[in-house]
């Protein structure tokens, strides 16, 4: 009998916690997708079990899901796909950004008044 197993990638090496703004927030994002992952000491010995019987792993593109599943299990056969990705994280386009950023000036504006 197959079974399917979902295990979420191993912790992040990007550990930034500063504010950022909205237009820096693309470059965060880029930089939190080409990062890599921490080598966890410790896993639930259930994942372990899972991952080291399996005879394939299946990731999205992104390193960390690739390292993650290497980490676990190096000898695997792995298919990587972006059709595995979990939902993208939402990006303001510049006009976006320059339309709100004139509404808020707006808004200022009058309240001086």
């Amino acid at each position: 009998m197959m079974e399917i197993s979902l295990i979420r990638h191993g912790k992040s090496e990007l550990i930034e916690n500063d504010s950022i703004s909205c237009l820096e927030f693309q470059q965060w994002v880029e930089k939190y997708d080409n990062c890599g992952v921490t080598e966890e000491m410790t896993l639930p010995p259930e994942t372990k079990e899972k991952v080291e019987n399996a005879k394939l792993i299946v990731t999205s593109d992104l390193i960390r899901s690739i390292q993650s599943a290497r980490l676990l299990n190096p000898e695997v056969n792995m298919i990587s796909n972006p059709l595995y990705r979990e939902t993208e994280l939402p990006i303001l386009s510049k006009d976006l950004i320059q339309i709100i950023t004139e509404k808020r000036l707006e808004r200022e504006q009058k309240n001086e008044w």
